[in-house]
């Protein structure tokens, strides 16, 4: 059978290639316009920063507002576009005392940096220096003398670098003890004491002292705690210490005026009334 199909003629040929040819030429040219249309929005002095308002940083002390400001200005003469704002959040991001930091920009010419300090949680006290730490542990910078009324963690001293959450199971212990010990019922915790054996006490605003021990049983010896004041709020006024180390076996020991108490009706002033783990 012949084959009536023929391919394209020459002039059919010719016609294709300057249609391609013409088709590269227009593509070639509208990326020319689209990169002189770039070029000139990244140099246009109209879009050029020259504003930069930093929105947050009242409670912060004068030597950091100024390593914050600088960071900042950094952005100062750049273009709206080409601004530098990712490095410039990841850098103040990254100071001890901001928990987040968040940058707007302002068409045409102006920025807005929004930043959050870290809250002061607690103070650790590491030999003779004291630190304010945030809620996960992170030292935000030294602690002024006076320190803040704010509860202490006292611990052997431990290599600390602000920033950089210490990974201490018995600070790490504190943190929760200070996080969970709060309600109606309780007072306020003073200081938590880590000795060199890793023994830990807790200080109570009413006076009352719990051995806790070891940093471990936590969960146990913080419900016993919590059980204690629910049944007796005044519990400072009945006792001077409550004995957790084994929180399956808890002890107290009576202040003097419940001692007296104790002998006239005949109860035990070692512990009594005191929850065991799991009861």
């Amino acid at each position: 059978m012949k084959n009536n199909f023929a391919g394209p003629s020459r002039s059919d040929k010719k016609s294709i290639e300057n249609r391609r040819r013409r088709k590269r030429i227009i593509t070639g040219m509208m990326l020319m316009v689209l990169v002189e249309a770039v070029a000139a929005v990244i140099t246009m002095p109209a879009l050029s920063i020259h504003s930069v308002k930093i929105l947050g940083m009242d409670d912060l002390a004068q030597d950091e507002k100024v390593r914050v400001v600088k960071t900042a200005s950094l952005m100062i003469r750049r273009n709206l576009f080409l601004s530098g704002a990712t490095a410039v959040t990841k850098e103040i991001d990254g100071l001890p005392w901001v928990h987040s930091v968040k940058i707007v920009p302002i068409f045409p010419d102006s920025m807005i940096v929004k930043v959050q300090p870290k809250k002061i949680f607690c103070i650790l006290q590491s030999g003779d220096v004291s630190y304010e730490l945030d809620s996960a542990g992170s030292p935000i910078r030294e602690s002024p003398s006076p320190a803040p009324s704010l509860p202490v963690i006292s611990m052997p001293k431990v290599t600390v670098r602000c920033g950089v959450p210490i990974t201490s199971l018995e600070l790490q212990a504190g943190l929760r003890l200070l996080s969970q010990l709060k309600g109606d019922n309780l007072p306020a915790v003073n200081k938590i004491v880590v000795d060199q054996r890793r023994n830990m006490c807790l200080n109570m605003s009413d006076g009352l002292l719990f051995r806790l021990g070891q940093a471990k049983d936590m969960n146990a010896k913080i419900e016993i705690m919590k059980q204690l004041y629910s049944a007796s709020p005044d519990l400072g006024h009945k006792l001077m210490m409550v004995n957790l180390v084994s929180p399956s076996v808890p002890s107290c020991l009576l202040r003097p005026i419940s001692i007296q108490h104790a002998s006239n009706t005949g109860a035990n002033a070692i512990g009594e009334n005191v929850p065991r783990s799991g009861a």
